[in-house]
Formats: C-alpha cells, structure tokens, sequence
C-alpha cells in the first residue's frame, strides 16, 4: 500500500467501525494529534458522539474498537481523553520513499476531481506598471492555480481587462499631456488628476508616431486652465475633454486610448513574467463587453429571472441590491444612457458562470481588501441573474509595503507614488519576492523586508529553504553514482533513525498537506510546511553520516531518503513558483 493510501483506508476502516456503534456516522475526520507522542494520527468521533449518545467520549471510543479491523500497517491503537489515536508501523512510512522515487515529480498529485475552477486575479486596471500590492495577488493566485491544479481540479486563470473606462481615458490623456510638454520643451508639471508616473515615458514610443499626426495645443494655456480647476477628478475630465477636442475625430481619439492602453498592458505583462505568474488563458477585454452588447444581455437577464430586481428613478435603471443584503440600490445605467461599472460587473460574471466548461465550476475571485464593499452587491447580482451565489467565492488581499528606515511606502498609481513590482523584483529577486508574499495568510498584513529578503544566510527563509535543496545535490555529487539505483534500496534500516524517520513522516504527509492547502486556499501553510521538510533534511544531514568511506550496507538507503525529500522539496518549490537551485 502506498503511503499516501494510508489515511483513506484508516478513515474507511474506523468509519465501517464508527457506524456499527452509531448507524447514522456517513464518514469520521482523522488529522495528525497535537501532541505526537500521541501517534501518528487522532479521530475525534467518540467526542463527537457524546451529547447524542449520552455517554462518555472514552466509551463510545471502547465500543468503536470493538468493531474495527486494523490494517496491516497499524502499531498501535490506543484511547487517550476520547481520542482514538492510532500509530502506523515505522517500516511503512520508510516505504515512501521507494513511492516517490517511483513517482518523480508526481508524487503527491491528485486525480481528477470532476471539479473546475474559473480564478481570476491581479486584473489590475491597464493604467501603469504593478506595484507591489498588485505583486502580492499575483504570487498568491499563481500559487493558489498551482496547487489546485496539482491536487486534481481543472483550473482557468483569467486576467479581466478593464479598459473600457474612464480611467484608461484619463491615461491616454496624460500620456497625450506628456507627450505635448515634451515637444514644446516646456517644464511644467503633470498636473495632479493625471498619470504622473515615470512609466509614461516608456509608453511613449508605443503611440509617438500617432501623435505626431495630432493637432497641437497651446500647452501652456491648457496647463493655466487646468491648474485652475480646484477639484482633481474635475481637472482629470478637463484634460481628457482637452484630448478629445485635438484629435481629428472620434474614431482617432478611440484608437489613441485603445493603444495607450495596450501599451499600458504591456507592462503589466512583463511585471507578471518577471514574476514568473504561469500564463493566463483568457485576458477578457472589458471591451468584448460592449462591442458585443453583453452588457444588455446581462440586464435582460436579471429581466428575466428576477424583474422585480430593476427599477426606473429619475431617468436611471437601478438595481434593487438592499433587497439582497446591500447597503444601498445600485445605477446599472445612467439618465444619459451609460452604463456603469458596476453593469459591466454583471455581464462580465453572467458570461464567466454561462460559461460551457467540462465540470461544474466554481469562481474564484481574488481582490484587494479595499474591495470588501464590492461583494455584497455583486453576490446580489448574481442570485437576481439567476445563478447560485456559492458559486463564487472572494478571497482577499491585504496590502503589502516596503518599509526601509522606518519609513512606509505610499500607493497611488495615477500620483506616481508607488513602488514598482519591477523596483521589488530587481531588489531582491522573484524567488524571494514570491515567498514573501505567500509566505504569510493572505488576509493579513505584510512590511516587505528588503534586508532579510537577500540575506544570504539561515536568517533568510527562501534561502533556508532553497539551501536544503542545494545542500542535497552538493551530496550527491560528491557521491558520484547513479541515482536511478536508489529506488531499489531498502529503506526499512532507517526505522531505527529517529531523525530519519522524522523526515519519513513529513514526506508521507506531502499529499494530504496539498490538498488541504488547495481546499482551503491556504498557500501559507503549504509554505510552512514545506519549511518543516527543509528543517528536518538538515537535521537529518548534522545528526546522519550519510557517505561512508567504503560504502557502507545503509548508504543506499540514507541517500534514498534524501533523494526522495530533495523530490518532495522541488515539487513545493515549483508550485511556489520558485526555483530549486543546485549550488548556492
């Protein structure tokens, strides 16, 4: 039996056993007990069962192991305080090492689950290059895709593409600003309402020779006429209407915007491969929305389903929301006619669940947590479109900062004020930029230590754990032989190892840990854990003599295990998104 086997045939047999003593337990939960003394593994049934049987947890446990059978590969059972605590042998666990070196870089892969994911992430408005906040979604959502992928569920990432709004409108006009104080040699700022950043400077090749084609203005009279508007948002319309008026016609101004925003597109692209975030299948233009009417289907569709969800007010159509659990009514179109943003929400998640995919899917969202706001209404949207609310699920964000000298970073990408994910990447490298950012629960915080980050010793975790790895090949060639061999060893000599084993237990938990990890999107304690297999391969190496001078009979199998582990360590690695170095 393999040793991934070993939990589904413990929870089969205690389960059979578990219904004997009450017919109406379907299936019991085992996990690792707290306390390892306890054994290998701690079924809480007995506890469980208590209130309705109206006995004591310890002999409600007695009666269950009057009816189980223990499998071959069982030591020992024993009750403690209710729980049935069960130990497997110690030459079963050593057997995974022959299971991976057999598997190779399928070791703890799960079979398909008949189960699809559409996940959706970063989706960052196509207005700049990604700051470090836009960073941290992307590495949790290419390790999270990873991980579901690897555990067996068919994964879709999808980009969403806003650039049918009004923010890639006032882009374009800035870049169109940057471009005219740059030809009349003028010194005067960008003013504030518009795209400041340095990143407009490399996305004016993109569109120069349109703009060469374009009417001048007098740029220091639209400069005064727009620092004498008070309000940003009014002088950042004021700046797109002067855009507008100095091109030929409306057809022109669409094919600057839609450029600028390509090009503004680009960046993000690149900042993603840097990052080495798998490619997408699908960047869905917001556009596709409107060019293709998608945006009344997804209103006629409430129509249908829930009319009472609609109403007209003031010459607006609005969304009844607050009949769903919102705070407030929502304008899906305005008196003059457009539609909102949050319109294009509907129809571009009525498309993403009308979707035809091969299993039922479930979306996943994930978003910064300054979008918290955003799901109540949009949850209402879709139970008024017809769809099941549980088939989407948010995950959030929170923010990431670099803080060096006590001083935090700002975030405003339109000011200018950010710091670039290209900036993050090229200070400490997108291995460590990737374990950082996962390296902690999503929902919270996280102060970007750029010292720790390329510190090249213990201290620094990624290295830690990418050492562990090196550490491993460095043995191996000094060994020199053939690894193919190692398969073949037997391993049950090092049951005596109490270090050794140690690593063995670890191993074996490789496919349950991924899983879990995958089930409840908890990329960092798949990171944890693969820390605990890099802590216990170096203990493993202080406390082992792993190459003896003749060889001795064991060496086959110490090195088998640290074959297996190093495997086990490259496949965590991988679905991190990070490298697995050989020499450090």
């Amino acid at each position: 039996m393999q040793s991934g086997e070993y939990k589904t045939e413990l929870i089969r047999t205690l389960s059979a056993a578990a219904k004997q003593a009450a017919p109406h337990v379907n299936e019991v939960q085992i996990q690792p007990p707290r306390d390892k003394r306890h054994g290998d593994y701690a079924c809480s049934v007995a506890l469980q069962l208590a209130a309705t049987l109206k006995r004591s947890p310890p002999a409600i446990a007695a009666e269950i192991l009057q009816y189980f059978v223990a499998p071959s590969f069982v030591d020992e059972v024993q009750v403690i305080g209710g729980y049935i605590n069960i130990r497997v042998k110690a030459d079963a666990k050593t057997a995974v090492v022959k299971q991976i070196l057999q598997q190779g870089k399928d070791y703890g892969r799960g079979t398909d689950k008949h189960q699809s994911v559409l996940l959706e992430f970063v989706s960052a408005n196509p207005t700049g290059p990604l700051h470090i906040g836009h960073g941290r979604a992307a590495a949790f959502g290419d390790s999270l895709g990873n991980l579901l992928s690897f555990s067996g569920v068919q994964v879709w990432r999808e980009y969403y593409v806003n650039d049918a709004g009004r923010q890639t409108d006032i882009l374009a006009a800035s870049l169109w600003l940057r471009y005219c104080l740059q030809q009349s040699n003028s010194e005067l700022e960008m003013p504030k309402g518009s795209y400041q950043g340095d990143y407009l400077q490399d996305m004016l090749p993109t569109v120069h020779d349109l703009l060469t084609t374009v009417t001048m203005p007098n740029v220091s009279d639209l400069h005064k006429q727009l620092m004498d508007i008070e309000n940003d948002d009014k002088r950042a319309d004021a700046l797109v209407s002067a855009m507008r008026d100095n091109f030929a016609n409306a057809d022109s101004v669409k094919a600057f915007i839609d450029m600028t925003a390509t090009a503004a597109l680009a960046l993000i692209k690149n900042d993603l491969t840097r990052m080495a975030v798998a490619p997408y299948d699908c960047w869905f233009s917001e556009q596709t929305l409107h060019a293709a009417d998608k945006l009344t289907a997804g209103i006629a569709a409430i129509r249908e389903h829930h009319a009472e969800s609609l109403y007209e007010e003031d010459g607006a159509l609005w969304f009844r929301s607050t009949a769903y659990g919102d705070d407030k009514d929502r304008v899906v179109q305005r008196a003059n006619g457009q539609y909102t943003y949050f319109a294009a929400d509907i129809a571009y998640h009525h498309n993403k669940l009308s979707r035809r995919m091969t299993y039922p899917t479930q979306l996943i969202n994930i978003l910064g947590a300054d979008h918290h706001g955003y799901v109540p209404r949009l949850t209402a949207a879709i139970n008024a479109l017809g769809h099941e609310t549980q088939k989407m699920e948010t995950i959030f964000i929170q923010f990431a900062a670099i803080v060096e000298d006590g001083i935090r970073t700002k975030m405003s990408t339109r000011g200018g004020e950010f710091v670039s994910l290209s900036f993050l990447v090229d200070e400490v490298g997108t291995d460590a930029a990737r374990y950082f950012y996962v390296s902690r629960k999503n929902d919270q915080h996280i102060d970007f230590d750029i010292a720790l980050a390329t510190e090249q010793s213990g201290k620094n975790p990624v290295y830690y754990l990418q050492y562990a790895h090196a550490r491993t090949a460095g043995i191996f060639r000094k060994w020199g032989g053939d690894v193919s061999i190692l398969a073949e060893a037997d391993c049950s000599v090092l049951a005596t190892n109490p270090a050794a084993l140690a690593l063995c237990e670890l191993l074996v938990a490789f496919p349950d840990t991924v899983q879990h990890a995958a089930k409840e999107r908890a990329v960092h304690l798949f990171v944890s854990f693969l820390q605990d297999i890099a802590v216990a391969m170096h203990n493993y190496y202080e406390k082992t003599r792993i190459l003896t001078s003749p060889p001795d009979d064991d060496m086959l199998a110490r090195l088998a295990l640290l074959a297996a582990a190093q495997s086990t360590l490259k496949i965590g690695l991988t679905l991190l998104g990070i490298s697995a170095p050989e020499r450090m």
